[in-house]
């Protein structure tokens, strides 16, 4: 290529980027990105169509949203995993990095809590090795949107509280125990309790909400004064709300161990069955006292035993 002709594309990428150098280099990247790509003014032109994504495969922003996948996984939020699966591959990274990653997470993060996790990434990952991009970008999307629990969400309704979540919370342990199913139990960081019950198979969303709707729906029949299944706010009155809607792919529900953003913060927390167990029969309210666990009441106890511990150092004679 002539001079002349260089000079003339990147007038014209200067031209379409409106003067901005920054842009017309990567307009000209972008342009020639392509193994055996002749940057000529069409190619420029189409370059300035397509979206650059901010990305360095070897810098900050390469750990920044592998980590914004992690998260969105970690969060059962399948929109955003698919969001950020997508960006990292539009962006050029590539696919087996991606696999990697998910076959990682579902060792390491996910684990025993649902084996077919590993299963289920180490198939995409053999899936892309087979079909290649971009057919094979397919199964890793596939890997990041299966549900790996089914979830309860149990709110109850004033005069209900949460010893009233805890009685229906036993009850769906005793049930899933006969299914020989696996449940635990953790605090909302609210009013009440959820319900976690891991996947062993490559189940769909389209078979774990029915499911979890059914479960919901029966115990609403079997017990009326207890429990409702139906959403209407009207319903709720002195019973608790069996929430089965959260297992969608639009749903996502509290992380263990994360603050609810309110002026004096709660915490969601995992819990023992027979802490539950203590709570629903009212004998040990300091196990209640424990499910409705207050990150604010920790904090104001530490600072005050910080203080105490300051007097006495600064007293004289004190060690």
């Amino acid at each position: 290529m002539t001079s002349a002709a260089l000079l003339a594309r990147a007038e014209t990428g200067a031209r379409l980027s409106d003067g901005d150098a920054r842009t017309a280099l990567n307009v000209l990247e972008i342009a020639a990105s392509d193994p055996g790509a002749r940057v000529t003014e069409a190619a420029v032109r189409d370059a300035v169509q397509k979206k650059t994504l901010l990305y360095d495969k070897s810098g900050e922003q390469h750990y920044n949203l592998i980590s914004a996948l992690h998260k969105s996984l970690r969060d059962s939020d399948p929109d955003g995993a698919l969001y950020w699966l997508g960006r990292m591959l539009e962006a050029g990274e590539d696919p087996l990095y991606v696999a990697r990653r998910l076959v990682r997470f579902a060792s390491e993060d996910v684990g025993n809590a649902d084996p077919a996790a590993l299963r289920l990434t180490l198939d995409a990952k053999e899936a892309y090795h087979f079909l290649g991009t971009p057919e094979g970008e397919l199964a890793l999307a596939q890997a990041t949107e299966c549900p790996t629990v089914v979830v309860f969400d149990l709110d109850p309704g004033a005069p209900a509280d949460l010893v009233s979540c805890c009685e229906v919370a036993l009850i769906l342990h005793d049930l899933f125990a006969r299914l020989h199913l696996q449940s635990f139990a953790k605090t909302s960081g609210s009013k009440g309790l959820q319900l976690y019950v891991p996947l062993n198979s490559g189940a769909t969303y389209g078979e774990t909400k029915p499911f979890s709707r059914s479960v919901a729906e029966a115990l609403a029949i079997r017990r009326p004064e207890l429990v409702v299944s139906n959403m209407k706010k009207s319903l709720r009155g002195g019973k608790v709300l069996l929430d089965w809607s959260q297992n969608d792919p639009h749903k996502t529900t509290v992380c263990v161990y994360s603050l609810r953003a309110r002026e004096r913060p709660t915490v969601s927390t995992p819990v023992e069955w027979d802490e539950v167990a203590a709570a629903a029969m009212g004998v040990n309210t300091v196990a209640v006292k424990l499910l409705a666990f207050s990150i604010g009441a920790a904090f104001s106890a530490a600072y005050c035993a910080r203080r105490s511990c300051g007097n006495a150092s600064s007293r004289p004679g004190s060690a």
